[in-house]
């Protein structure tokens, strides 16, 4: 059985580099989350760290993190899970320290995942596009032999 993994994510973006910033948050699927800021991005942003956890933790580990570093919580009238960029070397200790299952995804790793998600993405609306294509040739040769 194949183990479910969930992930906490840094991610940056230009437009929190003013305030030093990164935010942190948890998924199920980095690839999606990855296409979701896209549409809400000038400028693509990028994951800075990205751990995988048991997915039933997610929302835990979430929390433990925010609870711990809440000094570094950047927040100004906006969203709330904005932290100085020194939570990026501190996260991976504590886990350690609290004993939290956890993977770092090396940079290569993360490209991986989002890459391997467009590539198949692509893939699915090109067999999709092919698909329709044949169906409108087969509709137009029903017709035309009909007539």
């Amino acid at each position: 059985m194949r183990k479910q993994i969930g992930y906490i994510y840094l991610r940056s973006h230009p437009s929190y580099g003013v305030n030093n910033a990164l935010k942190i948050g948890k998924s199920i699927n980095i690839p999606e989350r990855d296409t979701q800021y896209a549409t809400s991005e000038i400028k693509r942003g990028h994951f800075q760290a990205v751990f995988e956890v048991p997915i039933k933790k997610t929302g835990i580990v979430e929390h433990r993190l925010q609870s711990k570093f809440c000094e570094l919580n950047v927040r100004y009238d906006g969203g709330t899970e904005f932290y100085n960029k020194k939570i990026t070397t501190l996260i991976e200790p504590y886990s350690y320290k609290l004993g939290i299952e956890h993977k770092k995804l090396s940079r290569q790793g993360i490209r991986g995942l989002t890459r391997f998600y467009e590539i198949n993405k692509t893939n699915k609306n090109s067999q999709s596009w092919k698909d329709k294509r044949k169906l409108k040739k087969l509709l137009y040769h029903l017709i035309v032999l009909k007539l």
